[in-house]
């Protein structure tokens, strides 16, 4: 019997088997695999998530954050990627903490440590490489473009790398011609407009939104009595939107106008991890990390 949380278990035969919570391997003499059982622990797979992300053509990601192997899915639920990271010495507390969907079909997962990581991965699942931090030495995000390029958001500028990876634009000022500080995250629409959430020193958060290719286009101070941390937001190119306890929260870019929907109450906005704008921000999809279902609402921002 192997146990998931004691590691190594000795078969009758004498040959050794562990399991990293989604393959079974027996160990040769040398402490190498020479044999895997893949799916034979399937019940297990996920059964600790650690980072959600779901495309605008709803395709869903989810890392495991004991194996660090990022999960993919497709609109029904059917799983169709399985990407595992390099064999590299992963400290125990490293976790998969952001997953950028590529529209062409592969992803990158975040890992942040000393050093962080950026491990990129193909459309099959195959391991590319490793960008680590390319840009900034502190922290990076990255939202990926329609055209499949990306914004690469640092601790206080931003990047547009083209689809070949090469930077385009540089963005170090808000709007209103201040400096971009402690940027705490973002979400691009589906022109590859990009919005962000900035700190203004004693005036609070501010949400910066740029158009596709870096003009800046508005700027709004976002309400601190909403009690919304700002840091996961979604953005339909009008509207971003967050998670507000027992409700979700939409606030236009353009005035700060708010609006809100509460949830069913069969649904435990404690589980919840989100939102998603989904098929051009018509529906909004959040994630229940303890059922692992998706639940899908229809945007109370839409007509």
């Amino acid at each position: 019997r192997i146990s998931m949380r004691d590691g190594a278990r000795r078969a009758p035969d004498g040959s050794v088997w562990v399991c990293d919570g989604d393959t079974l391997l027996r160990l040769g003499g040398d402490g190498r695999a020479v044999h895997m059982m893949e799916g034979a622990v399937e019940r297990y797979v996920l059964s600790h998530p650690s980072s959600f992300a779901v495309a605008p053509d709803a395709r869903i990601a989810v890392a495991d954050h004991r194996t660090l192997v990022v999960h993919t899915y497709g609109p029904d639920g059917r799983r169709q990627l399985r990407c595992r990271p390099p064999s590299i010495d992963f400290k125990e507390t490293e976790r998969v903490d952001h997953i950028a969907l590529d529209p062409c079909g592969g992803l990158v997962a975040s890992i942040r440590g000393s050093p962080q990581r950026q491990l990129v991965f193909s459309s099959e699942g195959g391991f590319v490489r490793d960008l680590g931090n390319a840009w900034n030495a502190v922290t990076e995000e990255r939202c990926f473009r329609p055209d499949g390029g990306c914004w690469v958001i640092g601790y206080r500028e931003i990047h547009l790398l083209d689809p070949t990876g090469q930077r385009r634009i540089l963005l170090t000022r808000r709007p209103d011609e201040g400096w971009l500080a402690q940027l705490k995250g973002g979400a691009v629409s589906p022109d590859g407009s990009l919005a962000v959430i900035t700190e203004r020193r004693e005036k609070g958060d501010w949400l910066c939104v740029y158009a596709p290719y870096g003009s800046p286009r508005h700027m709004v101070r976002l309400p601190s009595d909403l009690d919304v941390g700002w840091t996961d937001i979604a953005f339909d190119g009008r509207w971003i939107y967050a998670l507000r306890e027992a409700d979700a929260v939409g606030l236009k870019v353009t005035s700060g106008a708010v609006v809100r929907a509460r949830f069913p109450p069969l649904v435990d906005p404690d589980a919840l991890v989100g939102p998603f704008a989904v098929h051009g921000g018509r529906a909004l999809w959040f994630l229940d990390r303890f059922a692992r279902v998706m639940h899908r609402f229809a945007n109370p921002a839409v007509p």
